[in-house]
């Protein structure tokens, strides 16, 4: 920090100006702007596409919104995308979902980093304490709400992030960020950028951070549960003639978390323990990219990922190997193809723990797949419909068949229907599949006199992949007045949900019962709702973006569970979610900028609604540099946001200084 400012005191030679690099949120842009450039997004169909004509409920993150919000974590900047149920559970820990089901790790929503899936295959999920980087190098995050399982396979079910950064390209010379907070202790990052060869372009960065303790529910106590993290990471890019692209890049992190749980042993029962987690991994990704003609084009991408934790309950450690090939081609003035394969293998070692057991301990997971999908013009630039499907193999259910049809109707400029019905599933995890978890002792509760009792979690070779189909259709408008407008209504027919079922009871030794649980899939339900948007620019420095999510969720256990609280997690979900964000540019240096949301309660968990507002202001003395202070969660200072601790309020200073 102490570096930065005192780089702020001289004046730095030109370097590109990326302090609003890359194209504004598409709601903030005027009907003439939108008609002007090309805005594009990836996820929806491995292809560029028009957003305002995507026949899904897409919605794309500038680097300008994120850079305006003042927000530096990647779970965070997800509280801005309409739809999205963003949770702090903990100084480390959060809660991230659309559309239902934010518990625990949020196993029905797919994460990729540049195309990377970060999805953790042991519990099922996103690990959010080692998803990072430099928040200054994001192009834009697309966020689909809804299934992309087609295109992106199995548990992309409840919607896909995908978090894009810049090229090297654009990222050029040198950059130091520093940021200092009352919660977020500080971050302190730099970057470099350069040329190599003929159209080469390289990055290198840097970044740590530290987080102060978060504070218990009942009394206000630090809970010990601070932690660290250090990365780095380089990108590089060139075109290797006019038809070819090629991309390199990787990262290294390590970190450490020191938080209060409570654990399990044979002598001592169940008690209260602080527990220190390390987390270490590295990847390197690989693409490259030939434009065979303006009607065709080839990708492959191929990555490897290792990951490494260790705590008081597992260690593990995994390798994971990635490649598949995508090819983009139309026959005709009707039909764009979108077809392609893959394979993955993810190889795990884990040490058994009285905590958990994983059996066996050296596992070998794959998926492999083959996926078709057809965009068909019916009626040029109004009427298309796109059909596809996804044949995918994964290592405990075998072959799952992924098909989604959509169609989108766009009959003029300002006005797009669309609609889709589409299938996705979650596949079972390791500890679904292969894990033991002794959960809780009970001293003295056994069944007969002078006994414990011991209720323990076994795994189920029997536990299958939940299913849902879903039902989506949409509309959207804009007008030459810079107003937007984005709806989508859903309803998602769940099936084969997961249960936990009563298993064996047994007198393991003279001293102890054992009460066994066993995961199954004796649940059904649905969610259904109304997810609203709307963009509005008063003048040329004033935008305001808002949004207005309705759910209701409704779970209906089979008549021959055994599951008592199966039913219970409908009421995790809060019933509506409000959101209102302003970027205000009140001169050529001042920037003034607010975000106010609103959460209704989470009724199993007992936390009340609640307000919760940030402010920002920002100054630019000049082109290289970027000063800017603020205060997150006013009206919310010392409340929950889960059941696990509460969040504070945090006021902050950022320094980012261009070279």
């Amino acid at each position: 920090m102490v570096v930065v400012l005192v780089c702020l005191a001289s004046p730095g030679a030109a370097a590109q100006d990326d302090l609003g690099a890359g194209v504004d949120d598409l709601t903030s842009l005027s009907l003439e702007d939108l008609m002007g450039i090309t805005v594009e997004v990836t996820s929806a169909s491995k292809k560029a596409q028009d957003p305002f004509k995507t026949p899904a409920a897409v919605y794309v993150l500038s680097s300008e919104d994120i850079r305006r919000s003042g927000i530096n974590t990647l779970p965070g900047l997800l509280r801005l995308v309409p739809g999205m149920h963003a949770v702090q559970a903990d100084s480390s820990t959060w809660d991230i979902s659309t559309r239902g089901f934010n518990s625990g790790l949020s196993n029905k929503l797919l994460v990729l980093i540049d195309g990377r899936t970060v999805y953790a295959p042991l519990f099922g999920g996103v690990f959010w304490d080692v998803q990072d980087t430099m928040i200054e190098d994001i192009e834009r995050i697309e966020v689909i709400r809804g299934p992309g399982a087609t295109i992106w396979g199995a548990n992309a079910v409840n919607g896909v992030i995908n978090i894009i950064t810049k090229r090297a390209e654009d990222t050029q010379g040198s950059l130091l960020v520093g940021y200092g907070g009352k919660e977020l202790e500080h971050i302190v990052g730099a970057r470099h950028g350069g040329t190599f060869g003929e159209g080469g372009y390289w990055r290198a960065y840097i970044r740590g951070k530290e987080n102060d303790a978060s504070r218990d529910l009942f009394f206000g106590h630090n809970v010990g549960d601070s932690w660290y993290q250090r990365r780095g990471g380089f990108r590089a890019d060139w075109d290797t003639n006019v038809t070819d692209q090629v991309t390199v890049q990787g990262d290294v992190y390590a970190g450490k978390l020191r938080y209060l749980t409570f654990a399990t042993d044979p002598a001592n029962g169940d008690f209260l323990v602080h527990n220190t987690s390390r987390s270490s991994g590295g990847n390197v990704l690989g693409r490259w990219t030939r434009e065979v003609s303006d009607d065709e084009s080839v990708q492959v991408q191929a990555y490897v990922d290792r990951t490494e934790r260790e705590n008081l309950f597992y260690e593990e450690d995994r390798n994971t190997y990635d490649i598949e090939l995508t090819h983009r081609l139309q026959p005709d003035d009707t039909h764009d193809v979108v077809w392609g394969g893959g394979y993955r293998q993810s190889k795990a070692n884990t040490s058994n723990t009285y905590q958990l057991s994983i059996t066996p301990r050296h596992r070998k997971l794959f998926i492999g797949n083959v996926f078709v999908q057809d965009e068909i013009s019916i009626i040029p630039d109004t009427l298309s419909l796109t059909l596809g499907t996804k044949l995918e193999k994964n290592a405990y259910t075998g072959w799952e068949h992924l098909p989604s049809g959509r169609v989108a109707y766009t009959p003029d400029a300002q006005n797009t229907y669309w609609g889709a019905v589409s299938r996705a599933v979650r596949t079972p995890t390791p500890i679904e599949r292969d894990g033991l978890i002794p959960a809780l002792g009970l001293p003295g509760f056994g069944f007969t006199p002078g006994t414990d009792l011991v209720f323990t979690f076994v795994p189920s070779a029997d536990f299958q992949a939940e299913s849902l189909i879903a039902y989506e259709a949409g509309y959207r408008f804009r007008d030459e007045d810079g107003f937007q407008a984005d709806v989508a209504v859903y309803y998602h027919d769940y099936d084969h949900l997961a249960t936990l079922e009563d298993g064996p009871i047994f007198q393991a030794d003279a001293n102890t019962w054992q009460w066994s649980l066993v995961d199954d899939n004796k649940m059904h339900g649905f969610t259904r709702g109304v997810e609203f948007s709307a963009d509005w620019q008063p003048d040329d420095d004033w935008d305001l973006h808002g949004s207005w999510t309705y759910m209701e969720v409704g779970f209906e256990a089979d008549s021959d569970t055994t599951d008592p609280f199966a039913e219970s997690t409908e009421d995790n979900e809060p019933r509506n979610i409000f959101h209102l964000r302003s970027h205000h540019v009140v001169d050529d240096q001042w920037e003034l900028d607010w975000l106010l949301f609103y959460v209704d309660r989470l009724t199993n968990q007992g936390v009340p609604s609640f307000w919760r507002g940030d402010v920002r202001v920002g100054y630019q003395p000049n082109e290289q540099t970027d000063l800017s202070f603020g205060v997150q969660n006013l009206f919310h200072d010392g409340e929950p946001e889960s059941n696990l601790s509460n969040v504070e309020l945090n006021y902050y200073l950022k320094l980012v200084r261009r070279f």
